[in-house]
């Protein structure tokens, strides 16, 4: 059965098929993801190395942040143990990183200034450099 978001609005469908709607359509994000949108992103940056941009939080985990950049919606990631100026430690039940010494706080949404570090178009991996929170 093909529903567009538009029907589900207008009509009554029930919750089975709005469930069906929702995981068809997040298969499809997945599958179009894989397809090579990533390897795009990182043949934009790779000619970018050494360069600076102003980008926004877009996940933190115990690991690190993911950033991506305002300009042309880039994601790369952050480790964790390469944010200067302090040891940060992760806070789960606030979803933030947290300065041991200085009590600064990256959360999602930070608008920060980052330098493209690496690409990895085999790993489709993107890494920056945190330079600045905004």
């Amino acid at each position: 059965m093909e529903i567009s978001y538009q029907d589900l609005l207008d009509s009554s469908y029930s919750l089975k098929d709005f469930s069906r709607f929702c995981s068809v359509s997040l298969s499809n994000v997945k599958n179009w993801k894989i397809r090579g949108i990533p390897k795009k992103f990182e043949l934009i940056l790779s000619s970018k190395i050494n360069q600076n941009f102003v980008g926004i939080i877009s996940g933190i985990t115990e690991r690190g942040v993911f950033i991506e950049t305002t300009e042309n919606k880039c994601e790369g990631f952050i480790r964790i143990k390469d944010i200067p100026n302090d040891y940060f430690i992760y806070n789960e039940e606030e979803f933030l990183l947290l300065g041991r010494h200085t009590k600064e706080e990256y959360r999602l949404g930070d608008e920060v200034l980052i330098k493209v570090k690496s690409t990895n178009e085999d790993k489709k991996q993107i890494d920056f450099i945190l330079k600045e929170k905004l």
